[in-house]
């Protein structure tokens, strides 16, 4: 099974794909103005519950190298950036200590996968994944970005890099 994760410290996103069809959609949440520490802590708590319910075999979390160029060029701080980098190797450090192998693709790459462009709109995205992989549930728009993470990087580890 796959684990793909749309990086945030606010809203983070995950979903787990087997074979077939999208097994787990989720939006993990931490509370703004709580301490940093205890918000990657919460989420961290959150993201091992995902380990430990499923069998994932991989783990694809989407690169926000172009998100944190994207938002430094419309103003925003790199506090942010900074933040969410950190969620990033918390996640990462978890999979390798499991030895699961782990993906960074890219926005782009993710949304070719579901034939999509990078500027697809939201709603848009969200209707093709609920369609695609039969999910009944109510989803974030974060936990859409994450089922396509988990696609790219289910298609990754069986065609190879592109």
């Amino acid at each position: 099974m796959i684990l793909g994760i749309d990086p945030g410290l606010a809203l983070l996103g995950a979903a787990v794909l087997d074979e077939r069809r999208c097994v787990a959609v989720r939006t993990l949440k931490t509370k703004a103005g709580g301490r940093h520490a205890d918000r990657i802590a919460a989420l961290m708590r959150q993201v091992r519950s995902l380990f430990d319910e499923f069998e994932i075999t991989a783990v694809g979390i989407e690169d926000q190298h172009g998100a944190q160029v994207g938002a430094t060029k419309a103003g925003a701080t790199n506090a942010n950036a900074a933040r969410v980098r950190e969620v990033v190797g918390s996640i990462r450090e978890m999979a390798l200590a499991r030895g699961i192998p782990y993906d960074e693709p890219t926005p782009a790459f993710a949304r070719r996968c579901a034939g999509l462009s990078l500027d697809t709109p939201d709603r848009d995205i969200k209707r093709l994944v609920r369609v695609r992989w039969g999910i009944e549930v109510v989803f974030s728009e974060h936990a859409a970005n994450a089922v396509l993470v988990a696609e790219a990087t289910r298609r990754r580890a069986r065609f190879g890099r592109r």
